[in-house]
C-alpha cells in the first residue's frame, strides 16, 4: 500500500451485497481498523414486523449509530474502513416514502436533522460500491437465512438497486467512487492493490471508477 496519510473507506451496497465479508477480508488483509455495524437491534426487529409503525425510529437509530461511528473514524488516526456508509441512509428513507411507511413530514423532519449531522460528519476518502444484481442479492439474503430478513422480496430489492445507482451517480460528484462488480470479484490482494493503484490516481477528481 502506498498512501502517504491517513485513509477512511467506507462500504456501499444493497442487502446481501457482501459489504461486510469484503471489508473484513480488506481490513485484515491491509492492516485497516474495521469499523462494523451491528445487524441486530431493537428497533430492526420491530421494524421487519411492523414497517410503518417502526420505520421512523429505525431511520433515526441508524442515523444515530451510523453518526456515532463516524465521529470515531474522525477521532482515529488509523486507516479505516466501515461495511455501512452513513450516506445510503437517505435511499432507504425515500424508499419508505414511496411505499407508503413513512410520511411527508416524517421525511422532511429526518432530512432536516441529518443535514445538520452530515456538516459535522467526516467524508470517507473513498466509497467502493459493491455492484451485485438484485436477483443475486436475493439468493444471498435466502442462503444466510436471517430470521428479520425473511419477508424481503425480489421487487423491493429491485427498486433498491435503481435507488442505489442514482445514488451513486450523485454522491460521485462529491466523492470519489470506486465500483467492483461482484461476479468479476478478485483475490483480496489483487482487489486492494487495484483499489489503492486507483486512489493514487483519481483522489482529486469526482468521479465513478470501475476496477471490474
Amino acid at each position: 500500500m502506498d498512501i502517504d496519510h491517513k485513509i477512511h473507506i467506507s462500504m456501499v451496497g444493497i442487502i446481501g451485497a457482501g459489504k461486510t465479508t469484503f471489508s473484513e477480508k480488506f481490513s485484515k488483509f491491509n492492516n485497516f481498523v474495521l469499523v462494523k455495524e451491528s445487524i441486530e437491534n431493537e428497533y430492526l426487529e420491530k421494524f421487519y414486523e411492523d414497517q410503518k409503525e417502526y420505520s421512523i425510529a429505525l431511520q433515526f437509530h441508524l442515523l444515530y449509530e451510523r453518526y456515532k461511528r463516524q465521529q470515531q473514524i474522525g477521532w482515529d488516526d488509523k486507516n479505516t474502513i466501515d461495511d455501512r456508509s452513513i450516506y445510503e441512509d437517505e435511499i432507504f428513507v425515500k424508499i419508505l416514502q414511496k411505499i407508503g411507511c413513512i410520511n411527508e413530514l416524517e421525511s422532511k423532519s429526518y432530512l432536516k436533522i441529518r443535514s445538520v449531522m452530515m456538516k459535522n460528519s467526516i467524508k470517507p476518502d473513498i466509497l467502493i460500491f459493491l455492484d451485485v444484481s438484485p436477483e443475486e442479492s436475493f439468493e444471498r439474503i435466502q442462503k444466510r437465512g436471517r430470521v428479520m430478513e425473511k419477508n424481503i422480496n425480489l421487487d423491493y430489492l429491485k427498486l433498491l438497486y435503481d435507488e442505489y445507482n442514482e445514488f451513486i451517480s450523485k454522491i460521485s460528484t462529491s466523492i470519489p467512487v470506486i465500483k467492483i462488480k461482484w461476479d468479476e470479484f478478485l483475490d483480496i490482494q489483487d482487489i486492494s492493490e487495484s483499489i489503492f493503484e486507483k486512489y493514487n490516481e483519481i483522489k482529486k477528481e469526482k468521479k465513478i471508477y470501475n476496477l471490474c
